[in-house]
């Protein structure tokens, strides 16, 4: 047997294997002085009991949230907008003119983008004279792989959607990006396929104001594209741990209402113990330069996961349609130590580094029921604090008599709900206009 194999099969049998209960909470605190990460007291470990007692160390002070803020944001844009939301962004075409509509969506990226210009191709659409976009629409390339929240103007907008509709002058790893993504838009989409090779062309592409023409005409042809629901755009959002998104979630939000006040009407906290200035867990600075982080406690984080179980559920879906699962997503756990089989579809949880903060926060399924659980280490000892969590994650299904699987499996992420809508004057309006 070769020395991983024999490693993970030691592994499997000290997970499975049944422990006298709760040897976690002396554990973490031996490895915070062993790992060196930092003041015990700045460190944070919490997780509930079979009793539904909070157990742990500090469970209480308060603590950096870095991304573990995403489950924060997920619980206020599910709330507010609902699982089944959808994006949807308007194309009005008049002549030889295309005027967008957009919607706010977060994801219109390469992916949309180049479906877009697929569609358009099929319904005989390849050349406008003009483009005009209005302060909706929100146009971000590569948007998946964003670490931080970009922040763009009309203008770059403006630059990214001359450059997407003139296929002509694509580079060569340009139109080779659009041959990967119609090689796995199938894979993760059954409804989504892209044309072997785009040809468009525009003369001119502007930001405007108000629309460059009666959008309701009767010689107007509405095109209209669907984002796939909410709640699988958080999904990918949890996996991968994007910024992008969530801040532009964020500030949708914010429009309507203060994310302090939506906690403490859903949740009756502590207005001393949480605040969020940001919805990825960026930190976020004022005028005079001062850095402000999402700060919360290890108690209020477990509170929190507690109520976004129940708030998908009251909407037929389960914590892994929102939540990473460990093992089978990907994503932010691929080297983590707890990412093996024996673990596999046995958990759900969101990482977090940010600076001088490492987290991690979850909810277990185990052989005594479901334990929820929250790390938070604040040091800038990235590596060792990560090895502490995956180690304080083996001991606590240790301690609650091993893991026990739920049915999942990991689908694909294509962020277009399927085709182009087109929409065009009936009869009886072009009756009434003449």
């Amino acid at each position: 047997m070769k020395a991983t194999q024999f490693f993970r099969a030691i592994l499997a049998v000290s997970i499975l294997s049944v422990s006298s209960p709760s040897f976690s909470g002396p554990m973490f605190k031996r490895l915070v002085k062993e790992y060196k990460i930092g003041k015990y007291e700045d460190q944070s470990f919490c997780y509930i009991d079979g009793a539904g007692n909070l157990k742990g160390n500090n469970p209480q002070i308060k603590i950096r949230l870095a991304s573990v803020s995403k489950i924060y944001t997920s619980f206020w844009a599910l709330s507010r907008l609902g699982p089944d939301y959808q994006y949807e962004t308007k194309f009005y075409v008049k002549d030889k003119k295309m005027h967008i509509v957009g919607s706010k969506d977060p994801i219109f990226d390469d992916r949309k983008v180049f479906y877009l210009l697929s569609q358009f191709n099929e319904l005989g659409i390849k050349k406008l004279d003009k483009i005009t976009f209005d302060k909706n629409l929100l146009v971000f390339p590569n948007k998946k792989n964003a670490s931080e929240d970009n922040s763009h103007t009309a203008a770059d907008y403006k630059r990214y959607l001359n450059t997407y509709f003139n296929t002509k002058k694509w580079s060569d790893g340009y139109y080779d990006e659009y041959l990967r993504l119609r090689r796995i838009a199938p894979q993760n989409n059954d409804n989504i396929e892209l044309i072997e090779k785009p040809e468009f062309k525009v003369s001119k592409v502007e930001f405007t104001e108000e629309a460059p023409f009666d959008l309701e005409g009767s010689d107007v042809t509405t095109y209209s594209i669907k984002s796939l629901p909410l709640h699988k755009y958080l999904k990918f959002v949890n996996i991968v741990s994007n910024n992008y998104i969530p801040e532009k979630l964020f500030e949708q939000l914010s429009e309507k209402e203060d994310v302090n006040d939506f906690l403490d009407e859903a949740m009756g906290i502590d207005r001393e113990k949480i605040k969020l200035y940001t919805g990825s867990g960026l930190m976020s600075y004022d005028d005079e330069g001062t850095r402000f982080d999402n700060y919360s406690t290890c108690e209020m984080t477990i509170k929190m996961m507690i109520e976004l179980k129940k708030t998908v559920e009251a909407n037929g879906l389960f914590i892994h349609d929102i939540m990473a699962v460990p093992g089978a997503d990907g994503g932010t756990f691929r080297r983590r130590r707890f990412s093996i089989p024996e673990l596999t579809n046995a958990f759900v949880a969101k990482t977090g580094t940010l600076y001088h903060t490492v987290a991690l926060a979850g909810m277990l399924s185990t052989n005594i029921g479901l334990r929820y659980f929250g790390i938070f280490n604040q040091t800038e000892e990235i590596w060792s604090a990560r090895k502490l969590q995956d180690e304080i994650v083996l001991q606590l299904f240790k301690d609650f008599q091993g893991p026990v699987k739920f049915p999942y499996r990991k689908e694909g992420f294509w962020p277009a709900a399927g085709p182009l809508e087109v929409s065009t004057p009936s009869p009886a309006a072009l009756v009434e206009v003449m």
